[in-house]
């Protein structure tokens, strides 16, 4: 059996992205509904696919315009 290459052999010649700097669910980030439970704790960022409204739970995650800011949130309630 021949050895493939490896993964950093496969991925040299990518351009590898820092996620960090995506601005993603911008509106979200200062709306009262953010944050979810994990584990029994709360998260209160914004930075994710469910809040208050949008509940895993219930199988609803956040519109995916939300996501990039081309939809607003109906449900938005800044602090």
């Amino acid at each position: 059996m021949t050895k493939g290459k490896s993964l950093s052999d496969r991925l040299a010649d990518d351009i590898m992205t820092d996620n960090t700097k995506i601005n993603s669910y911008e509106q979200c980030r200062d709306c009262m509904c953010r944050g979810l439970e994990i584990n029994g704790e709360w998260i209160s960022d914004g930075d994710r696919s469910y809040c208050k409204v949008f509940r895993k739970e219930d199988g609803m995650s956040k519109p995916s315009g939300i996501y990039d800011g081309t939809v607003m949130c109906e449900f938005r309630d800044k602090e």
